[in-house]
């Protein structure tokens, strides 16, 4: 990370050599050849310099290099352009209402800022923000280039937002497939495999894990493995919960929950002995998304949350935590914490064991209650194994595979900023629908099979996932949806949207601001009423955290607590002391 201000440095530096040396040509005594020449052997070099590295890592990161140089480049081209129009037309009138109306603008909206920031939802506003005697004040910043700069100033470029539309030849309900195709164009669908099972072969390919950057290496391991069928007649499809239809040229893709009979027969035995109904819990994780930028992306969903808060009339308790403050600036760390309650120096230590670490793991725990368990994951990747080293998550459904699709994981360009992948700039989907879209359908699918049992939940959607800080926008109508939905058919669920850090792509996530906003994700916990009013000193100590700094370790143990609300060695979710606070330059860090 270091060297990233050296880099964007030369990048800058070269946008502005290169212009100064078309113009130097341009302005040239050369004769037409000669120009003709020069301009074709520096574009040739630009070219080639900006096709050298096409990485996305850590140690190869052209295209992140490319979108800098390309926006500087536009908005030098914006500044020039714009300045000689000026000067050519002597358009003094013009250019002084420009200037006027643009100072306008950047007055207004970096004196909203400070209210941007601090507003919450339902009125609520973030406590001592800006300069103040107290220890835990937040930097009040303007985030210039997310609030002046239209929503979709950095991936303009990339198209349309919404999927393309495919026509519908198949539907799957209820575990039956209908094909919608004339047998002169032989329909057949294609049944792909899970990690439901966990099977040996579908973890390791030649010794190596599957799931990894290297996805050729996961195409090697499973097309061998899918089934492919001609299709007749409606067939109940039980083999596996990913299928893939074709007629002609035309291909749909479906996910499904498969009902796990054994699953619900251990919960129900299992469930019997809690001494009241236990609650759902479903975990939204959101990757890299600040809790600011959840106000500002996602408008509906905020809506539809404070909709079901008791004060608008719904039947539920919402909880903003205003201070809840990310690990590190990437994944790997706060998930550990969420899936084991363990730190990366715990894990890398060497002291725990494999066992160690599935001892402590949520879905065990939760599994042991009487809960059927989940987990979903868009990111093509097995977290168990990557972050945990772990075989055995003790999950009865997961469901990782589905998004290793072709349309969104291909074996080339998976990663990459401008391919659709889990890094793009562009809109996710597959087959014709978002990729969460298939995360939400499944979570649903899951509540519905098994809504005689407590349920636990653990979805992940990576929209945020991106340097234009636009793509996320798309997730907004469905999951506003989602919620209305799941709230109101299993109404005895605890809901929470939590983030891992925010954004840490793109231009603004390396301003003062978006350092800030990198440290303070999103966390919004959702109760029903019903569940507060048998723990009444629960609900009071969420409602007095909000402003106090945590972290993904007290979210983990916020959740144990739901799980052992009735066990009286267990305390309820403590009030955070004040050990806990820190200071703006901390929180910026």
């Amino acid at each position: 990370m270091a060297h990233i201000p050296h880099i964007g440095f030369c990048i800058v530096s070269s946008v502005f050599l290169y212009f100064a040396g078309f113009y130097y040509i341009f302005k040239s005594n050369f004769n037409k050849l000669a120009k003709g020449g020069s301009f074709l052997l520096t574009s040739a070099v630009l070219l080639y310099t900006l096709q050298y590295d096409q990485g996305t890592d850590f140690l190869h990161h052209g295209e992140y290099n490319l979108a800098i140089w390309v926006l500087v480049a536009v908005l030098l081209t914006i500044l020039l352009t714009s300045t000689f129009i000026i000067w050519y037309f002597q358009i003094k009138r013009s250019a002084a209402i420009c200037i006027v109306l643009v100072t306008l603008y950047v007055v207004v909206t970096g004196s909203t800022a400070k209210y941007k920031l601090e507003r919450g939802m339902l009125g609520q506003r973030m406590q001592m923000l800006g300069p103040c005697e107290s220890t835990c004040c937040l930097p009040l910043y303007t985030p210039y280039l997310v609030e002046f700069l239209p929503r979709r100033f950095f991936n303009f470029f990339t198209g349309p937002e919404t999927c393309p539309n495919i026509k519908t030849i198949s539907t799957l309900k209820d575990g039956i497939l209908t094909m919608h195709c004339s047998p002169k164009k032989m329909p057949y669908y294609i049944i792909n495999p899970d990690f439901t099972q966990r099977e040996p072969h579908l973890e390791f390919h030649q010794g190596q894990p599957i799931l990894t950057t290297d996805l050729s290496r996961l195409w090697n391991a499973v097309e061998h493995k899918v089934i492919n069928r001609t299709w007749t007649q409606p067939v109940k499809i039980t083999e596996g919960e990913y299928i893939q239809t074709y007629c002609g040229d035309i291909s749909n893709y479906h996910v499904q929950n498969i009902k796990s009979q054994e699953a619900l027969d251990r919960a129900h035995s299992l469930s019997k002995n809690e001494k009241d109904d236990p609650p759902n819990v479903l975990v939204i994780v959101m990757d890299s998304l600040s809790r600011a930028h959840f106000h500002r992306r996602l408008p509906k969903t905020v809506r539809t949350i404070e909709r079901l808060d008791t004060s608008k009339g719904g039947t539920y308790s919402v909880f903003e935590f205003f201070r809840f403050h990310s690990v590190l600036f990437n994944t790997a760390p706060s998930l550990r914490i969420l899936m084991a309650g363990l730190s990366s120096q715990e894990i890398t230590s060497g002291n725990f064991t494999k066992e160690d670490i599935e001892a402590s793991l949520l879905w065990r725990d939760f599994r042991e209650r009487g809960y059927v368990t989940a987990w979903t994951n868009d990111f093509c990747q097995d977290y168990f194994n990557m972050f945990l080293n772990i075989e055995q998550p003790h999950l009865d459904h997961e469901s990782v595979l589905a998004y290793c699709h072709y349309d969104y994981a291909p074996r080339q360009g998976a990663y990459s900023n401008f391919k659709g992948g889990m890094y793009s700039l562009e809109r996710r989907c597959i087959a014709g629908r978002y990729v969460h879209s298939y995360t939400l359908d499944y979570v649903s699918q899951f509540f519905d099979n098994y809504a005689s049992v407590p349920k636990f939940a653990v979805s992940l959607i990576s929209d945020s996932h991106e340097s234009s800080s636009a793509v996320i926008t798309t997730v907004d109508r469905q999951l506003s949806k989602f919620l209305e939905e799941i709230t109101r058919d299993h109404p005895n669920t605890v809901i929470a949207i939590v983030a891992d850090h925010g954004l840490h792509l793109g231009a603004y996530a390396r301003t003062p601001a978006g350092v800030v906003e990198n440290a303070l994700p999103a966390l919004f916990q959702i109760y029903p009423t019903s569940f507060l009013k048998k723990h009444k000193q629960f609900s009071q100590n969420l409602q007095d955290n909000r402003q106090h700094l945590a972290s993904m370790h007290d979210f983990y143990k916020t959740l144990h607590h739901v799980l052992h609300r009735n066990d009286p060695h267990s305390p309820f979710v403590d009030p955070i002391e004040s050990k806990w606070t820190a200071d703006g330059k901390s929180v910026a860090q």
